[in-house]
């Protein structure tokens, strides 16, 4: 496996396609990024009660480039540091 590949593709984590088709799933407005809102709805469907704070600075968090927005790479990073916690734990 190359230097590239992530601890998802090794199978510790959803595949890129099932990232891919999670972000798409979650861009209600099929604009690329996803909102605040967005966000949000997406941990509600997830379980998530998380207060308008929270998300917020979820977004602030994801937002690799500042635009106030989560685009895919935001998105893949996440969920990649979602799985490097889990396999931690």
């Amino acid at each position: 496996m190359g230097a590239g590949a992530s601890s998802a593709s090794r199978g510790g984590g959803p595949s890129a396609a099932a990232v891919e088709a999670g972000f798409a799933a979650a861009d209600a407005d099929h604009d690329g990024t996803l909102s605040a809102a967005e966000l949000g709805e997406l941990m509600q469907r997830a379980g998530l009660k998380w207060a308008p704070e929270r998300i917020a600075a979820q977004l602030k968090a994801l937002d690799g480039d500042g635009d106030g927005k989560v685009d895919l790479d935001d998105f893949r990073r996440g969920v990649e540091d979602l799985v490097k916690v889990a396999e931690l734990a």
